[in-house]
């Protein structure tokens, strides 16, 4: 996600058009891709389940 703001840094017009866009979207689907196998291998096992809780 580090590499998204220094993107916003360091690039040119082009990466400011889309606004807050630019920095939701990729750091959405950094999120999704991380979460999506996390739920997946840790309810593989029948005692195991995650998250606890989801608030």
């Amino acid at each position: 996600m580090r590499s998204t703001a220094l993107t916003a840094v360091i690039d040119g017009a082009d990466i400011h058009r889309p606004g807050y866009w630019y920095v939701l979207l990729p750091c959405g689907e950094e999120s999704r891709f991380m979460l999506l196998p996390a739920l997946l291998v840790n309810n593989l096992g029948a005692r195991r389940r995650y998250p606890q809780t989801w608030w």
